[in-house]
Formats: structure tokens, sequence, C-alpha cells
């Protein structure tokens, strides 16, 4: 069985004064179903240890905004030079797409009508996405990351997914693991990233 490691969402709780690492245990349920085992990985990990632990590739989830200099950042930054260093594939959702684009150089800007709401998205080159994704994030992009090339986009124009042109690390701005049914679609793209 393949393993990833997987990033997780900060939390602030300020009435118990926590921050807490959080994951949809849904995320976890889809990456099993593609046959991968989750390594997940605390953004108070201490990187040292990564020297004595393996995985097939990184899967950076979703949540909250890319917030330079917080845990997470540091921790997604770590693990995307890992991939790198070591050509292991990655898998960006929503949050890890924007964290993608973000160290690509691309501005996020705040847009309009993408919080719980489903839309419809236009896949170009040879990939075949499903025409309608959910959607949960603030922040979003119209031009295409130096490195990267658009898979697809919205009605809009606003950029919801890309891959990268010498990696294989692709970006998704949707939560496969937030429909009500896996779809079937996009399992097969994410056994075929982590395959190689």
């Amino acid at each position: 069985m393949k393993k990833v490691f997987l990033t997780v969402r900060e939390d602030l709780i300020i009435s118990r004064q926590e921050i807490c690492d959080s994951i949809d245990q849904k995320l976890v349920e889809w990456i099993l179903s593609l046959n991968i085992l989750p390594i997940i990985i605390s953004n108070k990990f201490e990187l040292k240890h990564l020297k004595n632990l393996d995985a097939d590739g990184l899967i950076i989830s979703g949540g909250s905004d890319v917030k330079k200099f917080s845990f997470r950042y540091i921790i997604d930054e770590t693990l995307l030079n890992w991939a790198k260093k070591n050509k292991k594939p990655v898998l960006g959702i929503c949050y890890g797409m924007q964290f993608l684009s973000h160290k690509d150089g691309i501005e996020l800007k705040k847009i309009n009508g993408h919080v719980k709401k489903n839309h419809k998205i236009q896949s170009l080159l040879s990939y075949e996405f499903p025409k309608q994704v959910n959607s949960y994030h603030n922040y979003g992009f119209t031009d295409s990351p130096k490195n990267y090339f658009v898979t697809a986009k919205d009605q809009n124009g606003i950029v919801e997914a890309i891959k990268h042109k010498k990696f294989n690390w692709h970006g998704w701005m949707w939560h496969p693991e937030r429909d009500q049914k896996f779809n079937k679609k996009l399992q097969k793209l994410a056994k075929k990233i982590f395959k190689k």
C-alpha cells in the first residue's frame, strides 16, 4: 500500500487557548479509498524526524487561508521541498492549491460566490474533471502560475485546477471528500497521480 504525508489545518480555539491540528475524517476515508495510507503530519512536527519516515507522496489538505509564517505554512513548505528533492507527487486540495500557487508567485484575491456552493467548471488540456464541483474558498486567481498549466476554470475564469509543468504536482480547488458520494472520476485521477 502506498503512503502519503497528509498536512492538516490549524484551528485556534480561543475559549480553551488551544491551537489544534484538524483533519476531516472524510478526507482520510477518501485517501484510504484510493488504497493509500495517509501519514498525518502535525503542524508542530519536529522536522528532524522527517528522515525517519518515508512516503510516496504528499497531500496538502484544505482549511483556512494561506498565512505566511504560521506553523502550517512552515510544515507545508518543508514537505513541498521534500517532494521536490525526492521527485514525489503532490496533490493540493483547496488551501493546498492556493499554497502551491502562492509559492509560485500568484497573488490570491478575494472572490465572491465560492463558499458552500456547487458550480460548473471547464476541463482544459486533456483533463476530464467532473462538470460540477463543490466550492469552499474565499480566495482565488485568474492567471496561470508561471510553472503550472491551468487544467480547469469556472465559468467566470477563476482557476479551479492546475498541474506543474515539470513535477507531478496537481492542485484542485474543490474538496473531493465533501461529495455526498465519492466521485469515481476524481478517485481515478488521484490514483493516477500517486501511481507514478
